[in-house]
């Protein structure tokens, strides 16, 4: 495995890495930078400006490029000082040679609840030219190809198609 990172930025910070495993023919790259900021009773960050992803290669499945998003992530119990991360947002990842997308959604659980780290997605079939879907909700039953559903804390299941989860499947 090879891997290089630099600080591309001081100001802002945005950061450059790359990295090979030949002998399972992937590669990868990306361009990061956050951006945080007070809300008042947690911090947010969130990619910033300078983000562009992560772009994963798959040397011996076409060549294929996978491009993921980052969600947005929040640092609370500040006031309670039991700190904890949730992430609360919508993130993607998508593939213009395989016609492949996947849409993920952190569920944010209430102001005074615990955390719970849920999170749902469907794979689809998209056209990289003309896609409108940015939700779970925008995709219709018959073009779900997979499903996902749990904690990123915990297990997350997967199933096939767009029937309901087999919670004995697991990834």
């Amino acid at each position: 495995m090879s891997y290089v990172t630099e600080q591309t930025s001081h100001h802002p910070p945005v950061s450059a890495w790359w990295f090979e495993c030949a002998e399972k023919g992937i590669s990868g790259y990306g361009f990061d930078q956050i951006s945080a900021n007070f809300t008042g009773t947690r911090v947010r960050i969130a990619p910033g400006e300078h983000n562009k992803g992560i772009f994963l290669t798959l040397h011996k499945h076409n060549n294929e490029e996978y491009q993921f998003t980052h969600p947005t992530a929040h640092l609370g119990g500040l006031l309670k000082g039991s700190f904890a991360i949730t992430v609360a947002d919508v993130c993607y990842v998508t593939c213009p040679q395989s016609g492949l997308k996947v849409i993920m959604e952190y569920v944010e659980e209430g102001w005074l609840g615990k955390a719970k780290n849920l999170m749902k997605g469907v794979i689809l079939r998209y056209d990289p030219n003309n896609d409108n879907r940015l939700k779970i909700k925008d995709v219709k039953d018959d073009e779900v190809v997979g499903r996902v559903e749990g904690s990123w804390h915990e297990q997350i299941h997967f199933t096939l198609g767009s029937k309901s989860f087999d919670k004995s499947v697991r990834i």
